[in-house]
């Protein structure tokens, strides 16, 4: 009687250890592709001449073809000469979960208060679109 309850109790370990270390109890929904993170503050040197923010683009799954998502980014009507989106296109490589992609900010024109806001969106049916916003802060 007591191997019976001492082998039901290792089957439940057993199972609740795998249940806590499955990937599928992620913070993203199944088929989600969009940016890492929603916001960013990012802090720059005021005295550089040019400056790099990197932006990650991520998929929950692995795919056996490319995935392609265009990029684009909603200019301020005042301060929108200060920074520049690199790629308005990024392909996340079969077999892989994450592509990069970059914007470069003019310190010298960066106006106070300007937020960088960029959309991701995917380029297949059925997709969300995702948003990141940029806060930008001197040092």
């Amino acid at each position: 009687m007591k191997r019976s309850h001492l082998k039901t109790l290792m089957l439940l370990c057993a199972g609740l250890l795998l249940m806590c270390c499955s990937d599928s109890h992620t913070n993203y929904p199944d088929d989600y592709v969009g940016f890492d993170k929603t916001y960013i503050n990012y802090t720059y040197n005021s005295s550089a001449k040019e400056d790099v923010i990197h932006l990650k683009v991520i998929a929950v799954d692995k795919k056996k073809e490319d995935r392609k998502v265009r990029l684009s980014v909603n200019m301020p009507p005042v301060g929108g000469d200060s920074f520049q989106l690199c790629e308005k296109e990024v392909i996340i490589k079969a077999g892989k979960k994450e592509a990069n992609a970059t914007v470069k900010v003019f310190p010298g024109k960066v106006v106070k208060g300007v937020y960088i806001h960029v959309t991701c969106t995917p380029q297949w049916k059925n997709a969300e679109t995702t948003k990141t916003t940029i806060q930008l802060t001197p040092k």
